[in-house]
């Protein structure tokens, strides 16, 4: 299950994201590009100008993560891709990267 799809390009630093099926975005300069959201990872551009920066994770790890922020008041799946950005971007836990 892909929970963030993004991309940094290395040429401008600028970290495009997709958020849903058919979301191409370009980088600010235009090297690369993401496209697919949550249904598939598809990247434009040299491959030495991207860093991937997908967060993706089995079903079993999903789970997990859900067992993890269960709480019946808000929705599991936005609490989850919050939870993976935080361990990806501000403690360096690359859980399930797709590369």
């Amino acid at each position: 299950m892909i929970l963030s799809n993004q991309a940094r390009c290395l040429r401008c630093g600028d970290e495009p994201w997709s958020a849903h099926r058919h979301d191409f975005r370009h980088c600010e300069c235009g090297a690369m590009a993401v496209d697919g959201g949550m249904a598939y990872l598809r990247r434009i551009g040299q491959p030495s100008d991207i860093v991937e920066m997908s967060i993706v994770v089995t079903d079993e790890e999903y789970k997990a993560l859900a067992e993890a922020v269960e709480d019946k008041t808000k929705n599991t799946l936005g609490k989850i891709c919050n939870l993976a950005r935080v361990l990806r971007d501000d403690m360096n836990i690359n859980i399930g990267v797709n590369s």
